[in-house]
C-alpha cells in the first residue's frame, strides 16, 4: 500500500502491481502510463516497484527531457559536434547529449563524421553529422611515445597561457621591448579566442 504522506494508504490492486512489472524492465515511460496505477503518485509508483523487488529499471533515452534531440539537431545541421560540443551549443548536460546522440545513430539519424581526441586522457570521441552516412573507421591508440609527447605539448601549452617562461618561447619578452613583435606584413587580422578549455577540447 502506498500513497501521498498524511493521507490514508491507497491499496495496490494485482492488475495495478502486474502492469508495473510489465512495463518496468521496458524503455515505456512511467510517467506517460500513470492512467495505469489509479490515483498512485509517481513517487508511490517508484516505491511499489522497490516493495516488488523489480531491480533498478534500464536506461530509457526517451525519459530524456522530450526537447533535447531537437536542440542537438539544430546544432548539428549548422556543423558536426562531438558530444561535449552539442551539450555546450545546446545548453545541456553533456550525459543527455551523449543519449540522445547514441540513440539518434543507432536509428541511422547521425553518423559519425571523424573523430577527435580528448587532450587529458587520449580518449577518441565521435564527431556526429545529421544524416544516415557511413561511420569513418576509428583512428588505432596512440603508442606510449606519442602519449608522452602529447602531454609535454599541453603541459607547455598550459605554461604559455599562465604567463610562464618556456623553454623557446617567454611571452614577455617581446612586451619589455627585447625583441620585435613578428611582422607579417599587410593582410587579413584573424581574432581566436584562447582560453585553457579549448586547448583540452583541441583534436589530435
Amino acid at each position: 500500500m502506498s500513497g501521498k504522506p498524511g493521507l490514508k494508504a491507497i491499496p495496490w490492486t494485482p492488475e495495478q502491481d502486474e502492469s508495473l512489472r510489465q512495463i518496468w524492465p521496458t524503455d515505456k515511460r512511467i510517467k506517460a502510463n500513470m492512467d495505469l496505477f489509479g490515483e498512485h503518485t509517481y513517487g508511490a509508483i517508484m516505491t511499489r516497484a522497490y516493495e516488488l523487488e523489480l531491480g533498478k529499471r534500464p536506461n530509457c533515452p526517451r525519459g530524456q527531457s522530450p526537447i533535447a534531440w531537437k536542440l542537438v539537431e539544430y546544432q548539428l545541421k549548422r556543423n558536426p559536434l562531438n558530444r561535449y560540443r552539442a551539450a555546450e551549443r545546446a545548453n545541456l548536460d553533456p550525459a543527455t547529449a551523449h543519449k540522445v546522440l547514441t540513440l539518434a545513430h543507432a536509428e541511422r539519424r547521425v553518423h559519425i563524421f571523424d573523430w577527435e581526441r580528448r587532450t587529458k586522457t587520449s580518449a577518441l570521441i565521435p564527431v556526429y553529422k545529421l544524416g544516415d552516412g557511413v561511420d569513418k573507421p576509428k583512428p588505432p591508440k596512440l603508442s606510449n611515445v606519442e602519449k608522452t609527447r602529447r602531454a609535454r605539448e599541453r603541459d607547455k601549452r598550459r605554461r604559455i597561457f599562465a604567463g610562464e617562461s618556456v623553454q623557446g618561447f617567454n611571452p614577455f619578452v617581446t612586451a619589455i621591448g627585447q625583441a620585435r613583435a613578428p611582422d607579417g606584413g599587410s593582410g587579413r587580422v584573424f581574432q581566436q579566442s584562447m582560453s585553457l578549455r579549448d586547448f583540452d577540447e583541441e583534436a589530435a
